[in-house]
């Protein structure tokens, strides 16, 4: 297999980032922060996918850690060689597997293929996407791990697409053990513990009956002893007479019974204080490491407090509740702008702009309908031809004209003559038509109309005829009346405005009179301010949600750190307002009272056997002198301890027939006893048959894969002499752990220097990489992983990867040139 070409749509910080690769080396030598571990991931999640996985840790999700920083589509594609047929697969990344998409193209005939599926890697290189990362996939991160899985095994034992069976071994070992478990558990626990306690209960519960019966013959001669104490404590009214004589000899003794009683005082009150602490730490003291644990659970719930109490809510959007105490709304508030707007621009309006129309009048004098129509008709009729235009003469002419045209033509020229004289009588009585009457009062119509027309528009304007000044004065009449007519309607439409601009103006003062300590100087600045933190309390209220989610992960930490807490609290009886310095203070005391009642003890003892005090006795309070009184105060001592002996008596009796009754049992219990010890007996053997099983099929296992190890081994050998001439000797078992024999000794990877190990380790890298990829070979990824290495080892593992690179493709990522391979 070899890569040519790659392209990122999203994946970690990378973004639209394309690349192309030859054959044998690549190298990538950037600073840290470039993205080249991102793009060596992108690799195999190209050829592997991602896993479901559902941890949390970044470094254990890559489907988490490398989802994209600046979001978009996460994936991209990758153009691949194989078998001489160019691939491109495409992939895309979402939270969960069973969303991601794959797709495969056959370059060679553009068409998809399904040649592979979306197990890609595995199809190519008969290997999972563990194996592959712990061959070819090298890092400073995974040098030094685990070389081994179940599917590297399979396929180094020739056992590719079975590695079932090597999966069953593990599956029935691990089978096994948990069966093992159920007998016997790390720690001592598990089914044979139990019955071995329950067979030491029974046997402690019949041994304690077998005593009990061989005490139960001994119950009358307890009784008799107890007669014997009787008359003893009668014989010692004979004693007290002799303590008078003593008496003087005892004072001495008795100061040194005082000196051991305040002795006695002073442990009882230590004992007192024991008691006390025992009584608070109840069942069991706790360890100081669980005290250490108690106290780190309340400095966490203090300090998770104060986070939560440093999260409360914002002041600004504090205010801005205070100032939307009312169920406004962001619409409500941009329809009040808008409405306050409109108010400012019609305001804006009246002012600048000019009427359409007005009532301006453009005549001197305004001149009436009927004026203008007398005048108009005054000057027709004075232009009107005459009534008596002499028509009987004109017809004359006509006819005559008629006659001597058809009479010239039909009888002679001469007639025509008649034609000429018809014509001239139609002109002559034409003629008084074209002609105005002229009088003396068509003189003083004239003058009526100029003056009119004077009065009207004024001396200064000129007309061409009288005719067009009344033409003028009708025209401008019918321009004023309409302008009068529109400029009425103008008026009532901008007063109808007006009146809705006022309705307007009247809702948005009382919407800004609904918050009194809205900023701004006007209607419109005073909705823009209100608008304003509208949004901004919306936009607040969103990201105190998700500081909400925040509270709520924070108070879940703190309840479970506080039932923690609590639970070890509550087993003891504190009173303190800090409960862990008190249990703390306690337990400390307590250790110190164990030292001191020891050493009270000691010297209190000590203090007896030298001066003939006996321990069991009681002090008797000094008295000057011994008499009667005192006898009789011993006497009724006595007599107490006598009465005290016949109670203990009737107890011995009691008890003797419970005992009676519970030897009784002995047959019964020892039965139970025997069906717990075959029990145990078959528990055991069991066990050991589990055991055996185990141990055989582990080493069945390990036989099966033991095959590859000498060749693994050689192919180790030969790439670490390459990389450090120093070799030495080695062992390697199944799961391909390094020991190097030093001293005549096998030692573990870790004895050595970090440098060494990940010598070995990349020596291991590589003879897997020969021993598992023999036919199809998938390309070399190292990301940095000669960061332990010194200059000379660099030097020789650079050599190492040339030689490789001549039959592979590898990828090289480093952030040093130190580290570059030249």
């Amino acid at each position: 297999m070899k890569i040519k070409e790659l392209y990122i749509e999203n994946f970690g910080k990378l973004s639209a980032y394309k690349a192309s690769f030859t054959d044998g080396l690549n190298s990538f030598i950037e600073d840290n922060g470039y993205g080249k571990t991102t793009l060596s991931v992108f690799i195999k999640a190209m050829i592997y996918g991602f896993d479901d996985t559902r941890r949390q840790s970044l470094d254990e999700n890559d489907r988490k850690k490398y989802t994209p920083w600046q979001g978009g589509s996460f994936g991209g594609y990758l153009v691949f060689e194989s078998k001489g047929i160019d691939y491109r697969v495409e992939r895309t990344f979402a939270s969960k597997a069973a969303d991601d998409t794959f797709k495969l193209y056959n370059l060679n005939t553009g068409k998809t293929s399904s040649d592979y599926s979306s197990s890609l890697g595995e199809e190519l290189f008969g290997i999972d996407a563990d194996g592959f990362e712990r061959t070819v996939f090298l890092s400073e991160k995974n040098l030094t791990g685990k070389n081994t899985n179940q599917s590297i095994s399979a396929k180094l034992s020739n056992l590719v697409g079975t590695e079932g069976d090597i999966g069953g071994f593990d599956e029935a070992i691990k089978l096994l053990d948990e069966r093992r478990k159920f007998y016997q558990k790390r720690g001592g626990s598990g089914e044979i513990r139990e019955t071995e306690n329950e067979i030491s209960e029974l046997e402690d519960r019949i041994r304690t009956l077998y005593a009990k019966r061989n005490l139960s013959s001994q119950t009358e001669s307890e009784i008799a002893k107890i007669n014997e104490k009787i008359s003893s404590l009668r014989a010692k009214k004979e004693i007290i007479l002799e303590k008078e004589r003593k008496e003087m000899l005892a004072k001495e003794k008795r100061g040194y019974e005082i000196q051991y009683n305040e002795m006695l005082g002073a442990l009882k009150i230590d004992e007192q204080r024991e008691s006390e602490l025992l009584n608070f730490f109840k069942l069991r003291l706790p360890s100081n490491a669980e005290v250490a644990l108690a106290a780190e659970s309340a400095s966490e719930v203090k300090r998770l407090r104060k986070t939560l109490s440093d999260m409360g809510e914002n002041i600004e959007l504090t205010a801005l509740r205070e100032f939307f105490q009312n169920e406004t709304t962001s619409e409500e508030c941009d329809r009040m702008r808008n409405a306050a707007k409109q108010v400012a621009e019609s305001r804006a309006a009246s002012l600048s702009k000019p009427h359409e129309a007005n009532e301006d009048s453009p005549f001197k004098k305004i001149p009436t309908q009927k004026e203008i129509e007398k005048h108009s008709a005054t000057l027709s009729e004075m232009n009107k031809p005459h009534k008596y235009a002499n028509l009987s003469l004109s017809f004359i002419g006509i006819l005559l004209s008629f006659i001597g045209f058809f009479a010239g033509y039909l009888f002679a020229a001469p007639l025509y003559l008649l034609s000429g004289i018809g014509i001239l009588l139609i002109i002559v009585g034409i003629l008084p038509a074209f002609s105005k009457k002229h009088t003396k009062s068509d003189s003083q119509s004239l003058k009526e109309i100029d003056d009119f027309i004077n009065d009207t528009f004024g001396e200064s304007q000129k007309f061409d005829s009288r005719f067009a000044a009344l033409e003028a004065i009708k025209s401008s009449l019918l321009d004023y009346e309409e302008n009068k007519r529109r400029f009425s309607l103008i008026k009532q439409e901008k007063e109808a405005f007006a009146q809705s601009i006022l309705v307007l103006e009247r809702d948005v003062r009382e919407f800004c009179e609904k918050f009194p300590k809205a900023d701004g100087f006007t209607l419109e600045e005073k909705t823009e301010v209100i608008a304003y933190k509208r949004r901004r309390f919306e936009m607040l209220l969103e990201f105190e949600s998700e500081k909400e989610n925040e509270r709520s992960g924070c108070r879940k930490q703190i309840e479970s750190h506080q039932q923690r807490l609590d639970s070890f609290i509550s087993l003891f009886p504190t009173k303190t307002d800090d409960p862990i310095s008190e249990i703390r203070r306690n337990l400390a005391e307590y250790e110190v009272i164990k030292g001191s009642l020891s050493r009270r003890r000691g010297d209190a003892e000590r203090f007896a056997s030298s001066h003939g005090i006996e321990l069991s006795s009681k002090i008797a309070t000094p008295t000057e002198s011994f008499s009667q009184n005192d006898f009789s105060r011993e006497l009724s001592v006595l007599e107490e301890e006598l009465i005290s002996l016949e109670r203990e008596k009737s107890r011995t009796e009691a008890d003797y027939a419970i005992t009676i009754r519970e030897i009784d049992n002995i047959e019964e219990l020892e039965q139970k006893l025997l069906e717990k010890q075959e029990k145990i007996e078959l528990f055991r053997d069991n066990l050991n048959i589990i055991t055996k099983t185990k141990d055989m099929l582990a080493g069945a296992r390990d036989s099966m894969t033991s095959r590859y190890l000498d060749s693994t081994k050689r192919g180790f050998e030969k790439y670490l002499m390459l990389i450090d001439e120093a070799i030495g000797e080695f062992t390697i078992d199944t799961s391909f752990t390094v020991m190097k024999t030093d001293l005549g000794k096998a030692r573990q990877a870790e004895a050595y220097s970090r440098g060494t190990r990940d010598m070995h380790s990349l020596a291991m890298r590589f003879a897997l990489i020969d021993a598992l990829y023999t036919e199809e070979t998938p390309p070399i990824i190292l990301d940095d992983p000669f960061i332990a290495f010194d200059d000379k080892h660099i030097e020789k593992a650079s050599q190492v990867l040339r030689k490789l690179a001549r039959d592979r493709q590898i990828f090289y990522f480093a952030c040093s040139k130190s580290r570059k391979v030249k």
